[in-house]
């Protein structure tokens, strides 16, 4: 029997929140929105681990710089952006800090990196594969929670209360 090979990134723990988990969720989905709120609720979930750190112009991590996130972070900073080649939309983490402008000056052409754990997206898929309906429940919930502008906590509340 033919041994699978296993990829350096899929050994990897994390992910890019925008180059890796994103476009899989936004094909899988049809939906750019789609995959933006379902993103939006992954990060919210207090079980969820995220991060960030900065990278060099090769996305070489910037030694010093990776800090780990928590659930609150996430509550604006992801938007769609459209493709100026008139293709899907991308996702875009909008996000600065005062340390920005020196970084800026001394190290050009850095950017943020986000990025979230490689099980808690596997752990994510798996709810919204086998159709948990506490899940479907409080994908609707986040979204429901983005579009009125108000309420953004009742989400990340709901999964804890409903299991």
């Amino acid at each position: 029997m033919a041994k699978k090979r296993t990829s350096k990134a899929e050994l990897l723990p994390w992910l890019s929140i925008v180059e890796d988990v994103f476009p899989v969720w936004r094909d899988r989905r049809g939906s750019s929105e789609d995959a933006r709120v379902d993103l939006y609720a992954l990060l919210r979930d207090r079980d969820t681990r995220s991060a960030k750190r900065r990278v060099d112009a090769n996305g070489k991590e910037i030694p010093g710089t990776f800090r780990f996130l928590d659930a609150d972070f996430w509550l604006d900073p992801l938007s769609l952006e459209p493709d100026p080649d008139c293709g899907d939309d991308r996702l875009a983490v909008d996000y600065s800090d005062h340390e920005d402008i020196y970084w800026d000056h001394y190290s050009p052409g850095w950017r943020w990196e986000f990025l979230v754990w490689r099980t808690d997206v596997e752990r994510w898929d798996r709810r919204a594969r086998d159709g948990c309906l506490a899940f479907r429940r409080f994908l609707d919930d986040a979204a429901a929670a983005r579009n009125d502008g108000g309420g953004r906590h009742r989400g990340a509340r709901s999964l804890q209360a409903r299991g």
